[in-house]
């Protein structure tokens, strides 16, 4: 039978015969964001740049949000509806094989464009690049912030693979799907190595990956061209639901470690296939590190603080959110297998085998060990060891995987 995934793949392989009708074609997956969906939509239908088509993609979202599609009368925008709910990266995918812009731009459903920002885009590309990278600002419910970091300058680049490297080996930190314009054909061309699976985690920097590998000609610029929303509560990766308090939703954590994981196996497989990985396996490491840090440590940064919070103020809350914290770490599982079988085969034999001791053994060589391992960066592993008389016991955490072995020293 037919997967929805191949369906959307045959259309799209399709959608190559279209000849541009329009100059942008804006992409906008839905889900679970009337409240934010009017300003979003206001921010690109009020641009004072007609030559672009509004595709949005209704990720069979719940509440009204099809009633607020619905309600604007604009020839510029085509509304699609998944047949079923597949997460934002297939619902662009979906978008995009709609869509007969000679450019691409995908941005979310509850972030905002800035005004004029399309007319200056067109600008900078000058119809001669595949791509152009801009910036944007921090949008919170009461304020707005200019980043302090994740700062794009102004440059060109040409040649193959050079925009997939600069991106690879230079840790470009704008690994976001908005703060980029593509070349239709080259967006294409990258969606045919997506996982066909429900994938909402880390998919826009693994379909930017795979897009800029097929770039020949990038250019970056300082401007600001975009509102990057951070206090929706319902985003589909937000794991902490509330930034001031910390309420930690476990669920959403559990199934962004299990999507993570697919998207960086993605990208593994991809390197393979494309006969690019022994190039690129020893950044791989680094720049997947660099990854889960911002997506799974960052966010828990005060998670610690937060426990002997609810300790304090509400034991029977302690108790229950401990027990979901400690379930919460079957799926990182998955990952710890991820880092194994993967990401510690681009650092070779012997530190792999190394690994395997900290999994497996129990021998005092798990101690002898150590001294190779801490040279993985502690972003990742946090290791520590106390050490009695008799005992020494050590501490191994990946991410929310805590692993306490018990070492005897040999006599």
């Amino acid at each position: 039978m037919e997967t929805i995934y191949n369906k959307i793949l045959k259309n799209l392989e399709l959608s190559k015969k279209y000849e541009s009708s329009v100059y942008f074609s804006i992409i906008i997956p839905v889900y679970n964001t009337e409240k934010y969906l009017k300003r979003c939509l206001d921010s690109v239908l009020n641009q004072s740049f007609k030559d672009l088509e509004v595709i949005i993609v209704n990720d069979c979202s719940p509440g009204n949000c099809e009633e607020i599609i619905l309600s604007y009368k604009d020839n510029r925008i085509k509304y699609i509806k998944n047949e079923q709910n597949l997460g934002s990266a297939w619902s662009r995918i979906n978008g995009l094989s709609y869509s007969k812009g000679k450019y691409v731009h995908f941005i979310d459903s509850d972030d905002m464009v800035v005004e004029e920002c399309y007319i200056k885009i067109k600008k900078y590309l000058k119809n001669k690049y595949e791509v152009l990278c801009f910036n944007g600002y921090n949008f919170f419910d009461d304020h707005i912030d200019e980043p302090k970091y994740h700062v794009v300058s102004d440059n060109k680049i040409y040649g193959k693979r050079a925009a997939f490297d600069d991106m690879f080996f230079t840790d470009n930190p704008l690994r976001t799907l908005w703060a980029r314009v593509f070349k239709r054909d080259i967006a294409i061309e990258g969606a045919q190595y997506m996982p066909k699976d429900y994938t909402c985690v880390a998919d826009d920097w693994i379909f930017n990956l795979f897009i800029l590998f097929h770039a020949k000609s990038y250019r970056s610029v300082s401007d600001m061209f975009y509102y990057y929303y951070q206090d929706n509560p319902n985003a589909i990766t937000a794991i902490v639901e509330n930034k001031r308090e910390h309420n930690i939703n476990f669920n959403k954590l559990n199934r962004n470690i299990k999507q993570a994981y697919i998207s960086y196996n993605s990208v593994v497989e991809f390197l393979k296939l494309k006969k690019v990985w022994n190039i690129y396996r020893n950044s791989w490491m680094l720049y997947i590190i660099r990854d889960l840090k911002y997506s799974f440590i960052e966010p828990f940064k005060n998670f610690d603080g937060y426990f002997d919070y609810i300790y304090n103020e509400d034991k029977s809350k302690y108790l229950e959110e401990s027990l979901e914290y400690f379930n919460s770490n079957i799926s990182n599982l998955n990952v710890l297998n991820f880092v194994y079988n993967n990401l510690i085969e681009a650092s070779g034999t012997f530190e792999k085998k190394l690994f395997k001791y900290m999994l497996i053994s129990k021998s005092y060589k798990i101690y002898k060990a150590i001294t190779r391992i801490r040279n993985y960066p502690q972003a990742l592993f946090n290791i520590s060891i106390t050490k009695t008389n008799e005992y020494r016991r050590m501490y191994i955490r990946f991410l929310f995987f805590k692993l306490t072995l018990k070492l005897k020293p040999k006599k």
